[in-house]
Formats: C-alpha cells, sequence, structure tokens
C-alpha cells in the first residue's frame, strides 16, 4: 500500500466505444495529466469485435497506460486467451484472470476478471472460488490494498445508505462482498450505473481493529445516453 500521491484514471465498460474513450482520455491527460494509468474494469468489447480490432491495430490510442480486465461473456474469452504478456497494443494492458499488480510508484491494485457462475464450472469468461482464494492468499502477504477492481458489485454494498430515487443497483455478488472484507481496499472500482457509496470500514465495530475507510465507485458505460459519469 502506498502513502504517495498517485494520479489515476479510471472508466466505466466501454463496449467497443474506443473513438469517444480516447478522445476524452487524451484531452483529460493533456489538460490535468500526466496520469500514471488508466483502468477499465467493464466490458471491453462490444457487439461487433471490429472496433477491439481497431483497437488493437493500432487505429485508436491512448496517451495514458491502460489497464484492463478480461471478457465478461464466452463470445468474447477467444479475443484474449492469445495475448501474449497481457500485451493488447501500446498502452494497453490485459490484467489477467485475476492477481495483484504493483506500480512502479508502490500502488497496489487487485483484480479479478470476468463474472462468478457457480463457482465450480472452469469457464473462460468466469472466475470461481478456486480464483478467490488464490487471491485471498495472494493479499496475505501484503501490508494492504490500495484498488480492487471487479466486472461485478458486491452484495449488499448499499446496506446502510439510502438509494437514489428510483435507484436499480445491480444484482451483487457475495463472493466479491467476501473478497471486499478480506482486501480491505482504500478504493473498489466496479462497473455499472453511476454510483458512489458514502465511505464505509471493513471491520466490526468494538469487535476489530479500526481499518481505513474504502470508497466504493461504479462508473457507466463509456458515452451512455443517460449522460451518468463514466470518468473518474
Amino acid at each position: 500500500m502506498t502513502d504517495q500521491t498517485v494520479k489515476i484514471l479510471v472508466v466505466g465498460s466501454v463496449k467497443g466505444n474506443f473513438k469517444q474513450l480516447c478522445t476524452r482520455v487524451n484531452n483529460v491527460n493533456r489538460k490535468s495529466g500526466p496520469f500514471q494509468l488508466l483502468l477499465i474494469p467493464g466490458q471491453v468489447i462490444g457487439s461487433s469485435v471490429e472496433t477491439w480490432l481497431s483497437l488493437r491495430d493500432g487505429t485508436y490510442k491512448l496517451d495514458v497506460p491502460t489497464y484492463i480486465l478480461g471478457a465478461t461473456e464466452e463470445a468474447h474469452s477467444a479475443y484474449f486467451s492469445h495475448i501474449a504478456d497481457g500485451c493488447v497494443t501500446e498502452n494497453v494492458t490485459y490484467l489477467g484472470r485475476r492477481g495483484i499488480y504493483t506500480t512502479t510508484g508502490g500502488l497496489s491494485i487487485a483484480y479479478i476478471s470476468g463474472v462468478f457462475g457457480d463457482g465450480k464450472a472452469n469457464k473462460p469468461h468466469c472466475f470461481t472460488e478456486s480464483d478467490l482464494n488464490i487471491l485471498h492468499a495472494q493479499s496475505g502477504i501484503m501490508t494492504g490494498i490500495d484498488i480492487l477492481v471487479t466486472n461485478q458489485w458486491p452484495a449488499d454494498v448499499m446496506r446502510y445508505v439510502k438509494a437514489p430515487a428510483e435507484f436499480k443497483p445491480p444484482t451483487g455478488v457475495r463472493e466479491l462482498s467476501h473478497l471486499a472484507n478480506t482486501l480491505k481496499p482504500r478504493y473498489h472500482f466496479v462497473s455499472g450505473p453511476f454510483y458512489e457509496r458514502l465511505p464505509y470500514r471493513n471491520h466490526k465495530i468494538l469487535h476489530e481493529r479500526a481499518q481505513h475507510c474504502t470508497r466504493f465507485i461504479s462508473l457507466a458505460n463509456v458515452g451512455n445516453k443517460e449522460k451518468e459519469k463514466w470518468l473518474y
């Protein structure tokens, strides 16, 4: 866990909208950067794979080192299986199935790709209980996690807070709630409708040692018609 100030950007699901992503991120980087990295916790590939191929061949370029998660749909899994050493294209890296990535500045990023199926079937777009156990074990040798990045929401993250009017949160995954409770990240980023929860603590009050706050932030799809916040 780092005590240094690190400038990063995070966006929601891209779903093939790389033109708008690159334009916005590169403009923000020029005006307010430089930023050390860009995280994309959401779905990257859209309904057409042509835009994904355009990113890989260099038609679209990001000026900020970018880190993405894997497929959330089985049909997209094949496009990640042949990525060598995580390199998608210049400045874009596929983090992998699950793990903990530490930047040169000491920022620790825990991540798990895909969706939770039945917890046992080893499908390429799903993570399993085994993946979660491995991530739990990896985090145990560290002094803390700065950022947790997942495709899905954790269950019960809106407990004890009043939801905005007409807001319908996605169905959360209980296993990700347990993961967040273990890792106790300073930030937990996901994709979905935009929502920023009041900071909370992943410890039992009066029963466990006080911990730092966790800030849960869900970011909307890039360029969404509702104009919800998609860049943080």
